[in-house]
């Protein structure tokens, strides 16, 4: 099925839904990665207490994050 579908001021002529739902979910899921990217890097401190318990529960002693 053919249709016009306007998207941020822009009328695509004949693409299909599944073009139009395609570029969608391929630009949702790279603004997802760019964001997963950046916050890696900080670490959720409940996130690390709740680690650093479950290791010494373990018999392991956790001397620091990197």
């Amino acid at each position: 099925m053919e249709f016009a579908e306007c998207f941020n001021g822009m009328v695509l002529e004949g693409a299909s839904r599944e073009t139009f739902c395609g570029i969608g979910a391929a630009a949702g899921a790279a603004g997802g990665l760019v964001r997963g990217a950046s916050k890696a890097s900080e670490l959720n401190p409940v996130y690390k207490n709740f680690v650093n318990k479950c290791l010494c529960d373990k018999r392991y002693e956790p001397i620091g994050w990197k």
